[in-house]
């Protein structure tokens, strides 16, 4: 291959059918180089996976009132994240490095047929709710860091780190609502029930470490680390 290069790559991938058929896949690459004067790395692995959610349930109301549920949610996660890192041997004493990573995530719920919710009085069908259910969760995160580190000497050394991470985190639902009767005749106004959030997080940092051994079997070692995080909310519920 090529001095100093090694690496490894993985693929997955699985399959069953039920209702629907569900298929998931996966891999994974790492390559790996080293020279006299750097060290690098680089990982991605990717993930995508679908399943399902389904709840069916049975509720005595009391006074002759029952309520009977049935939802079939299909899920899909879609997922990738990478890594890459170096570090550079200036000389015997001076080190300088970085590491940069993403995480990136999707799921997405819907109804395979519509959501129902029906209501008994003594038996008899008084209400037959139908609801259409569109969910989108997200989850992005980016993280970066620089270091440096001086060796004076054997057991006695000085480093520093600069960090951020930033992330973005989002929630869109959306389910419409039907309402009849036991003639399939609509009894209520449709009803659209949806929610847009949205998370924004930074954080920064900056620390320094500081070591010395004494003698044989004494070491001084010393830190200072400052950090500021803001964070960013927004909400629509309608």
């Amino acid at each position: 291959f090529v001095k100093g290069i090694n690496g490894s790559a993985r693929v997955g991938y699985s399959g069953s059918p039920y209702k629907h058929y569900y298929q998931s896949a996966d891999g994974s690459l790492v390559l790996n180089y080293r020279s006299d004067k750097n060290s690098t790395s680089f990982t991605y692995s990717p993930r995508y996976n679908e399943g399902f959610n389904t709840f069916v349930t049975s509720t005595d109301m009391g006074g002759g009132n029952t309520a009977e549920s049935d939802t079939y949610l299909n899920r899909t996660t879609d997922g990738h994240s990478f890594k890459i890192s170096n570090d550079f041997f200036a000389n015997k004493k001076n080190i300088f490095g970085f590491v940069v990573g993403a995480n990136l995530r999707e799921t997405n719920d819907s109804t395979l047929y519509s959501a129902t919710s029906k209501l008994y009085r003594n038996g008899n069908l008084i209400e037959d709710s139908y609801a259409d259910i569109k969910n989108r969760f997200g989850f992005n995160g980016l993280s970066a860091n620089l270091n440096y580190t001086r060796i004076f000497k054997e057991g006695h050394e000085i480093t520093l780190n600069a960090d951020y991470f930033y992330y973005d985190l989002g929630n869109n639902s959306n389910q419409l609502n039907r309402y009849l009767n036991n003639a399939g005749e609509e009894i209520k106004d449709p009803f659209n029930f949806r929610i847009n959030s949205s998370q924004f997080i930074n954080i920064r940092s900056v620390k320094a470490d500081y070591e010395q051994n004494i003698k044989k079997s004494g070491k001084i070692e010393a830190g200072l680390k400052w950090a500021m995080s803001t964070t960013d909310n927004n909400l629509l519920r309608e």
